[in-house]
Formats: structure tokens, sequence, C-alpha cells
């Protein structure tokens, strides 16, 4: 179908009718490729066939592959049978693997993409995370989305108390987002000893997360970019966040935040704090003047009036947004 195109570097083919990739062979009497981009999401995929063109010809050429959508609940660790094509995308950078129904993961599976940076996994049926499930991935992967997508009455997955152990070295971006873990997911990530210690962006969006205590936010040295938001916070202590040195971003809009005193920020060294959508109702005077660096701030739809946040700070601020809120 496509083995004519030799010179063909991106092939789109989402939302289509692949189900079983040995029903045709798309690639049939291709002979060399310069394809290296392979979008094959939404089509109900459920299994591939390692005597297919792509997995002898195609497969090691791709860098990147999209199997967002489709059915490969087969992808577990005790299945042999496309263990010869998995093996065969020797040169990815970005795998795809999100909403595939997959039950149980097994990095051992992708031990041979060892040039692997980016690896989502989210919104897929995981019910339990242990630390076998991240070893054998390239451990120099530097993103990973295990964000669960769990709606209400749906419980949180189980993350063992270990299970970030394993995970490599050199991640720098984790997405944990829609999983109703509450607080205790950062019970999970102070396990995880050196293994974050690297982590420059974690995003905890949509986990019922409702209050957060000084001794709640492990030590992430080098982490940048914090988002709580769509959570269920009320408060934000004194140095809640003192744990993070480096923050940069930290994103706490809609939550349920009633006030922000002089002292919810002291000693942050934030650029870009996002407040917006909460239900503020009151602001100390001043109430950032203690985050010196501050350039973005956003506090728009807010009950609260918004007068005197910055009494001596604000000499950084190149960016406020008060939309549908009340300016004074």
């Amino acid at each position: 179908m496509f083995g004519g195109l030799p010179k063909l570097r991106r092939l789109i083919l989402d939302h289509n009718q692949l189900v079983n990739m040995t029903t045709v062979d798309i690639f049939e009497g291709v002979q060399f490729t310069n394809l290296t981009y392979l979008d094959l999401s939404y089509n109900d995929i459920n299994r591939f066939s390692p005597s297919d063109s792509y997995a002898r010809i195609v497969a090691p050429q791709i860098s990147y592959l999209n199997l967002r959508g489709n059915k490969l609940k087969d992808f577990l660790p005790s299945v042999e049978e496309d263990q010869t094509v998995i093996n065969s995308f020797i040169n990815l950078d970005t795998l795809i693997l999100a909403d595939n129904g997959i039950v149980t993961f097994s990095g051992r599976r992708l031990s041979n993409s060892s040039k692997l940076r980016v690896l989502d996994l989210s919104c897929n049926a995981i019910r339990n995370l242990t630390k076998e499930a991240f070893l054998g991935l390239n451990r120099r992967l530097e993103e990973l989305d295990l964000s669960m997508c769990i709606a209400p009455p749906l419980t949180a997955p189980w993350i063992d108390w270990d299970a970030f152990t394993t995970l490599p070295g050199a991640l720098k971006r984790l997405y944990l987002r829609s999983g109703r873990y509450k607080k205790w997911i950062f019970g999970v990530i102070k396990q995880s000893g050196m293994a974050l210690r690297m982590l420059q962006e974690l995003y905890l969006d949509d986990n019922d997360i409702s209050f957060l205590l000084k001794t709640t936010i492990p030590e992430l040295p080098m982490l940048r970019v914090l988002s709580l938001s769509r959570n269920a916070l009320q408060s934000i202590g004194p140095l809640v966040f003192q744990s993070l040195p480096n923050l940069v971003t930290l994103l706490l809009n809609d939550n349920q935040i009633v006030a922000i005193g002089r002292n919810s920020f002291i000693s942050m060294k934030a650029m870009r704090l996002d407040l917006s959508g909460n239900n503020l109702l009151q602001i100390e005077p001043g109430a950032f003047d203690r985050v010196p660096l501050l350039q973005s701030l956003m506090i728009g739809r807010n009950p609260a009036e918004v007068q005197d946040m910055f009494i001596a700070g604000g000499k950084n601020l190149n960016y406020l947004g008060i939309q549908v809120g009340r300016a004074n």
C-alpha cells in the first residue's frame, strides 16, 4: 500500500479501521524507507505480526510511534507473540500507548528501545503499579505519563510504596494526573529515594488532594514546575513548598482555596503563580511581597476584591491576570 513511497517521512493513519495488522501488510514490497513518524492512533489494533514488512524494514527507522486508543491489551510481560515486533523499534524516541486497556505493564517489553525518551501510558486500565513495571526501561527516559484518567465512582489504582524506586534516574517530567490519589501520592514519591532526584516537572492535577502540611512534599531539589490544578485544596500554610528550592512555576488553579496570607508563599523563588478559579475571599495586603522574583500572577475567577496584593514587592511582575475578578 505504502511500499512505493520511499521518501515518505511522516505517515498519519489515525481513526481508520486497522483492527488487525495481520490482515493486510501496509508496507508490502518496501525495500527501504525514510519513514520516522508513524501515527496509528484510534484504529482498534489488537496485535501485530512479526512477519509484516514494517517489522523487518520500517520499524527500525521509526522514532515516533503513536498507538493511542487501540486495543493492545496483550502488551503484557507474559505475552511473547509480539516480542519480535516490539524489539524491532530500536530507534524509538517517543512511544504513545495511552488508552489501550493495558492492565499490566512491563518495561522489559521495551528493553530493546535504548533511545526511548518519552513514554505515554496514560488512561489505561492499570490497577496496580509495582517496581517491576519500570525494570527494563531505558535509563535515559526523560518523560513518563502515568495519568490514570480515573473518574468517580472508580477508586484509585494501587501503587506500591517502593514502586518508583526503579524509575529511570534521568526522568525529568512525570505525569500522575487523574488518579484520585489524595496526598498519599507524595508518600510514594518520598520513598523513591534517588530515582526522582533529577525530576524537573511534576503534574498531580485532578487527584482529590485536600490539604498539604510542611512535611507532605518530599525534597525534590531540581523541580521547577509543580501542577496541583483541579484538586480540593482549601488553604496554603507557610513553608509548604520549602522542600522545592528551585520551583519556578506553581499551578494551584481551580482548587477551593479561600485565603492567601503574607506567609503563604514565603521564601519561594517562583516566577509564575496561578491561583485562578479558587474561592478566594481574602488576600492579605502584601500577600505576594515575599515572592520577589514573581513575573506572572493569575488570580482571576475569584470572589475576593483584589487590592494591595503588593506593598513593597511586585518589582519583577510583567503579567497580572484578574479576569472575571473584582479589582479596586
